[in-house]
């Protein structure tokens, strides 16, 4: 398990400035409050980015009963 510093490495690395986000996302509160490995770190990336552009489409077609 990677310890601190390399963790908030890993988050900079995977949420780098050019990705949007809210403003309040602290990478290194990340890192402090959670201790995971760089894969978990990795895949919490892409599936808050993912998230937010498939939500629209599962609202819409749940509402349509599809």
């Amino acid at each position: 398990m990677p310890l601190k510093p390399e963790r908030v490495k890993l988050w900079g690395l995977h949420l780098p400035p050019r990705i949007p986000r809210a403003s309040d996302v602290n990478t290194v509160a990340l890192a402090t409050s959670y201790s995971l490995s760089g894969g978990q770190i990795k895949i919490i990336v892409q599936t808050g980015t993912m998230l937010p552009s498939t939500l629209p489409w599962f609202c819409i077609s749940h509402q349509l009963g599809l």
